[in-house]
């Protein structure tokens, strides 16, 4: 996929003023989270639904770059909840 991680973290909390802009944009952030979806299950490699450093560093290469600001736990596997709780975060501080 050619679609960076950073486009990842714009697109998907697109903001937008009107009705029919807003309709757009929920669908493009439904796409944009489908994609994110299907990412991390393609680095899933052991499909456990968590992603472990190996993993992210093999398939989600910009997640791997940031692995331990996203796994605020410590756990060293993050869920796709912890990603998109992330991106959520990096968004609302711009």
């Amino acid at each position: 996929m050619s679609r960076t991680f950073h486009s990842l973290i714009l697109g998907l909390l697109l903001a937008v003023g009107t009705a029919g802009a807003q309709a757009q944009g929920d669908a493009r952030m439904q796409r944009l989270q489908e994609e994110l979806q299907q990412r991390f299950a393609k680095a899933d490699a052991n499909h456990d639904g968590l992603l472990s450093r190996e993993e992210a560093q093999a398939g989600m290469p910009r997640v791997y770059q940031q692995y331990d600001a996203i796994d605020t736990g410590h756990s060293g596997a993050l869920r796709l909840e912890d990603i998109t709780r992330f991106i959520a975060q990096q968004r609302a501080g711009r």
